[in-house]
């Protein structure tokens, strides 16, 4: 969970007022609150830009409404950072960030009631898929992972040296023969996606967390800790649907890698062999396939790593939950919660997968949760 004060989590299972806020942060302009009267945050673990947003904003002094492209409302560069909190009955709020986004559309409309004006944004991978190259590029030879991600990031978007970022080092360093290769055309020519190729071949998850840092962090199962929510006494819920499935769900990953820069095609199977898995794949459920063909990976060791990565991914979707619950700010991707509801014959661990959460006090946070499941 995001870092709150002890009396954050326990005002939100109590009669509380909700407080939004959006800070506007047009490039090196002051930056400049904005009056969010609804919309939505959400966030996704499988989704190409893992956060987004959509939000309203009141205009009653009719100044906000962009002239063109150059204003500080418009989508050329600006981000706005979204945030949500408490106001306590002492007076005092807390907020939590929900997220930096770049500016994709803004929506104005004019009604007899005055301007409306919708915002539309994504997080900073979206600013960096943008970015396309002009120009073959080929990541060196000898680099640790973690540099060579940072050194492909920073040469389409300079700007990018000016973010934070949270990178566990790496100690597997890139190949010499064949080289990463990313081609100026096609659906190769996307840096945001080359940068994650590279995440996944070092065996790390890359993404920007609710602050704005880029994160490079291990891909390991999600396990609990000492902030884990409990539904019922830090986690209230307003409905529960319970989804067991097979349709797309796979125990046993192959990955193909085969290509120009490839000189021999390469091979890599991640299965569930733990015996006390739903999903064992010499169990009943059966030994349920995947096969991936890229091109993308030039290694045995990145191979193994993508096969590894898609199985950790798959764990624990044939035991999903979609909850609507009180709004917690603070929850993120990949936090542990522990539900029990005993009418519906359901108990455990279960993974945030993902969340929409709403800038109004009236409406519910819908979250997507999946089975805590080991798989070996």
């Amino acid at each position: 969970m995001l870092t709150t004060s002890a009396k954050f989590i326990p005002a939100l299972n109590l009669s509380h007022t909700a407080i939004v806020s959006a800070v506007l942060q047009p490039n090196t302009v002051n930056a400049t609150s904005l009056s969010v009267t609804g919309g939505t945050v959400t966030a996704d673990k499988t989704a190409g830009f893992r956060r987004s947003c959509q939000f309203v904003v009141e205009d009653a002094s009719y100044t906000l409404a962009p002239h063109d492209l150059g204003s500080p409302l418009a989508p050329n560069g600006n981000e706005v950072q979204l945030y949500r909190g408490i106001q306590y009955s002492d007076g005092t709020t807390e907020l939590v960030s929900l997220g930096i986004f770049g500016i994709s559309q803004i929506d104005v409309e004019d009604t007899s009631t005055g301007l409306t004006i919708t915002v539309s944004g994504y997080d900073r991978s979206r600013t960096v898929s943008r970015l396309k190259w002009t120009d073959v590029y080929t990541v060196a030879a000898g680099l640790t992972y973690d540099v060579a991600i940072r050194t492909l990031i920073e040469s389409r978007f300079p700007n990018g040296s000016g973010w934070s970022y949270n990178f566990t080092p790496q100690t597997a360093t890139t190949p010499t023969n064949p080289l990463y290769t990313f081609a100026n055309q096609g659906s190769n020519n996307d840096p945001w996606q080359a940068a994650t190729t590279l995440a996944v071949a070092c065996g790390c998850n890359l993404f920007f967390d609710p602050n704005g840092v880029l994160t490079l962090s291990p891909m390991t199962a999600a396990t609990t800790s000492a902030s884990m929510l409990t539904l019922g006494s830090t986690m209230l819920a307003t409905r529960i649907k319970r989804s067991l499935i097979n349709e797309g769900v796979y125990n046993d990953i192959v990955v193909l890698a085969s290509g120009t820069a490839i000189a021999t095609p390469l091979r890599s199977q991640a299965r569930d062999t733990n015996t006390g898995s739903p999903t064992y794949y010499l169990g009943a459920y059966g030994d349920v396939p995947n096969v991936i063909t890229t091109s993308a990976v030039t290694t045995q060791g990145a191979s193994d790593a993508m096969a590894a990565a898609q199985l950790l991914l798959a764990a624990g979707l044939s035991d999903s939950i979609e909850m609507d619950m009180i709004p917690n700010p603070a929850l993120d991707i990949d936090d542990v919660v522990a539900i029990s509801r005993p009418r519906m014959n359901l108990t455990g661990n279960y993974v945030v997968q993902s969340f929409r959460i709403p800038l109004e006090q009236s409406r519910p946070q819908t979250t997507v949760f999946r089975k805590q499941q080991a798989t070996s």
